[in-house]
């Protein structure tokens, strides 16, 4: 009998399952990174644009042959309707002005929004010490003037949803239990948490989730993945030849 070994699927391929799942002809993803789910979507014949505020994530998303252009989620720089489905992956957490930002999603979507958040399942003590973690981290990046908040809630997002007759929202939640070592987050952490003062009580703080780690049990953080759909006829959405759009 052969046995083989088949890895788990990333995070950011089962977020691209889901999307691929809603059939989308068109993407955008805002705060694109170095454009990591729009090779995804070339490889899959989905037309995709990017965004992000980050200079050095453009270069390197265009190095890649990938379409992306600077530009800042809370002021898109694109007409209405321009795309099938824009993603936020992982990123209101980083964005002050939620509303904003997902008014502006709505704004350039023709089918929806599909929105991804850090989650995990507080019921499992190696989830919970993942979120712990988590949280610490970030508090050291808000000390140090950076805004970087924890995952948004489920709430949340709906508190931030614009006002929309057609607008209607699923959830789904994936708990990622595999282990993990919390070694490289806090060798990360490190030249942060360097800048804090000495008498800072994140720095205690880190030190005991560490402590932590090292005598316990650590998972992935998983995730929350909202899907905001636009409740207009397929056939209305898709009337016609699909519409080009070129960012600058």
């Amino acid at each position: 009998m052969r046995l083989s070994t088949v890895a788990a699927p990333t995070p950011l391929q089962r977020f691209f399952w889901h999307l691929r799942s809603l059939g989308p002809r068109s993407v955008l993803d805002v705060g694109c990174g170095r454009g990591d789910l729009l090779a995804l979507c070339n490889d899959e014949g989905i037309e995709a644009h990017g965004v992000d505020r980050g200079r050095h994530n453009i270069e390197e998303a265009r190095a890649r042959g990938l379409h992306a252009s600077e530009g800042y989620a809370e002021k898109l720089a694109l007409p209405d309707r321009c795309f099938d489905w824009t993603v936020l992956r992982n990123v209101l957490h980083h964005i002050p002005n939620t509303e904003a930002t997902l008014r502006e999603a709505l704004r350039v979507a023709r089918c929806g929004v599909l929105i991804a958040e850090p989650w995990a399942d507080l019921t499992v003590s190696s989830q919970r010490l993942a979120h712990d973690i988590d949280d610490w981290s970030k508090a050291v990046h808000q000390a140090l003037g950076y805004y970087h908040r924890p995952g948004l809630t489920l709430t949340e997002v709906q508190a931030a949803l614009p006002e929309h007759p057609a607008v209607r929202a699923t959830v789904d939640y994936f708990a990622n239990l595999e282990r993990v070592s919390a070694d490289p987050i806090f060798d990360r952490m490190a030249e942060f948490v360097s800048r804090l003062p000495e008498t800072h009580p994140l720095k205690d703080q880190g030190e005991n989730l560490e402590r932590r780690a090292k005598e316990n049990e650590v998972s992935s953080m998983g995730s929350m993945t909202v899907t905001v759909l636009i409740s207009a006829p397929v056939q209305e959405q898709h009337r016609g030849s699909a519409q080009s759009v070129t960012i600058p």
